[in-house]
């Protein structure tokens, strides 16, 4: 990957005789070091097609740029969430705005997006002169847009042989994994042997295939030249911002200003105040209701191990899943193991909490079919687990209820495995997965049919909620 350094800003702090320099104390230094060390990031994006068994793919990693590191990649599978009608710019757009939303979801600042798909990226930088092809195109471009930063985001069409990561990735998502699911690698151990292997070769010599297509338009003189006065000017705009911060240098007008909008902002956030404090005595807040499935699986001969949880709102609807393989906690043939059905029954259920956590989702209602695991959460099962992990995963339960205010013995209610089919079926697709991957549904519209199928049937006869 590109190296992108920050050039030092040099203060000349003699450059007027009347002024002495002034002490900065580590504050400013330290809001200096920041500026000059913040850490970024770089996007790859492609998609995958296979017109003659109808299946589709996307795929996207983020790299470091300093370093050149890989730092997460993703495969997703569209198939299903793309049934009737999908082409390959759909499946690189999708990939795009996975990807964006990937770097979102963990705080990565992405300044650099590449992609060897000229017509999903002029579409987003608004040079083409057609509309999308197809309105699920044009949806997807919709997205996007509202998600890149044109000022602080480069978006550069590169060459196929410079996106090889994501193109594997793409393919792998097409063909490789199951449909309507995706796989997240959040560290360089969990990839497939291919995708590391490129990756092993891009970070051997990082800049050797990195070849910026010329598309035209965005490649013109005009522009380059716009772009690096741009440059200048930034750099010029941050060495004075960064003075004035450093030595305390601001003008009386300028703080006037400031005084002025300061105050016109509370004045508009008084206003506001009012129709919300009217609201909360016109009527009582209403309460939505979620409830956490959660479930193990344990094929002790073929040494898998999975593990699945769900979120519900009180009517039964589909809010989010994620599924996960527990295949590192088997150790080797006639070796005892970190595994048995109660460990993938508790990472079922704190990794659920998790989850909640992350999507900020008060939970009412936690169920399960495992009575060990609840006993041993309660502190109603005093025998020595048969695993020794158990008693760590159960105190991280514990805290992760302490957190979200959950109470174990009211909000937490067994019943039997017939009537946890949902997140049975997460936890055995969990064990299909490959070694310590794991799969996330943030949404109805990618979960695989017989998923789907069944949340549809449990929506049937779910009882009303009742705390």
């Amino acid at each position: 990957m590109r190296t992108h350094n920050i050039s030092t800003i040099k203060v000349d702090t003699n450059s007027s005789p009347n002024k002495q320099p002034k002490t900065h104390n580590n504050t400013k230094m330290s809001l200096w070091s920041t500026l000059l060390n913040s850490k970024s990031y770089t996007l790859n994006f492609d998609g995958s097609h296979n017109n003659q068994a109808n299946k589709s793919g996307a795929g996207c990693v983020i790299w470091d740029n300093q370093s050149g590191d890989f730092v997460i990649a993703a495969s997703y599978n569209l198939t299903e969430s793309y049934p009737d009608y999908c082409n390959v710019a759909i499946a690189e757009a999708v990939a795009l705005r996975n990807g964006l939303q990937l770097a979102r979801d963990r705080n990565l600042n992405v300044t650099v997006i590449e992609g060897d798909s000229t017509e999903v990226i002029d579409h987003v930088l608004g040079r083409s002169r057609r509309p999308p092809s197809t309105p699920p195109l044009n949806g997807i471009i919709r997205q996007i847009v509202g998600m890149v930063n044109r000022v602080s985001q480069k978006v550069v069409i590169v060459d196929r042989e410079a996106n090889q990561v994501a193109d594997k990735l793409a393919y792998l998502g097409c063909n490789k994994v199951e449909d309507g699911g995706y796989n997240v690698f959040m560290n360089f151990t969990s990839l497939p042997l291919q995708v590391a292997d490129l990756i092993r070769k891009q970070k051997r010599n990082p800049f050797s295939s990195r070849t910026e297509k010329n598309d035209g338009e965005g490649s013109s003189v005009v522009e380059k030249i716009g772009m690096a006065g741009a440059a200048v000017a930034g750099v010029a705009m941050l060495a004075w911002g960064v003075s004035n911060i450093m030595f305390g240098e601001s003008s009386s007008n300028h703080h006037q200003q400031q005084q002025q909008q300061q105050q016109q902002q509370q004045e508009a956030k008084n206003k506001a105040k009012v129709p919300q404090m009217l609201a909360r005595f016109k009527s009582p807040e209403k309460i939505e209701h979620f409830i956490l499935h959660y479930s193990g699986s344990d094929i002790n001969q073929l040494q898998n191990g999975g593990a699945g949880c769900i979120i519900r709102n009180g009517q039964g609807k589909f809010v989010t899943a994620e599924t996960y393989n527990l295949d590192h906690l088997f150790t080797g043939p006639g070796q005892p193991g970190q595994y048995n059905v109660a460990i993938g029954e508790a990472i079922g259920w704190r990794n659920g909490l998790r989850l909640a956590k992350a999507k900020n989702i008060r939970l009412s209602l936690i169920i399960g079919d495992n009575k060990e695991v609840i006993d041993r959460v309660r502190g109603l099962e005093r025998r020595a687990p048969k695993v020794a992990l158990l008693n760590e995963i159960i105190g991280e339960i514990r805290e992760g209820l302490i957190e979200l205010r959950i109470d174990p013995m009211n909000q937490v209610r067994l019943i039997g495995r017939e009537d946890n089919k949902v997140a049975n079926e997460l936890a055995f697709r969990g064990s299909k997965l490959g070694y310590g991957q794991e799969s996330c549904y943030a949404s109805g519209e990618v979960l695989p049919f017989k998923l789907a199928h069944l949340i549809t049937q449990e929506e049937i006869d779910w009882p009303d909620f009742v705390i």
